[in-house]
């Protein structure tokens, strides 16, 4: 999934690139995994760094909940709202 978001990202940055002179552009993707996870990723282009943002969601027996990694081992969890 990481591999195939850097790679997006790389060729938006290229297809962008006169646009990014002048300012910066946030594109979200929804991503369905080859093991049936359900994925959003944002992506921030500028010119000199992009950054993407991961999350994953799924439909538990409690309702939508969501996983965002932040840090080497961090996650920030989001629990159903009842």
């Amino acid at each position: 999934m990481k591999r195939k978001s850097i790679y997006v990202c790389q060729k938006l940055e290229k297809q962008y690139a006169q646009s990014l002179k002048e300012k910066q552009m946030a594109l979200h993707y929804d991503y369905h995994s080859k093991y049936k996870n359900n994925w959003i990723y944002l992506m921030r282009l500028v010119k000199k760094k992009s950054t993407i943002s991961y999350m994953v969601y799924y439909e538990g027996h409690r309702g939508l909940t969501a996983l965002m990694p932040v840090e080497q081992d961090r996650l920030i969890y989001s629990p159903p709202i009842s």
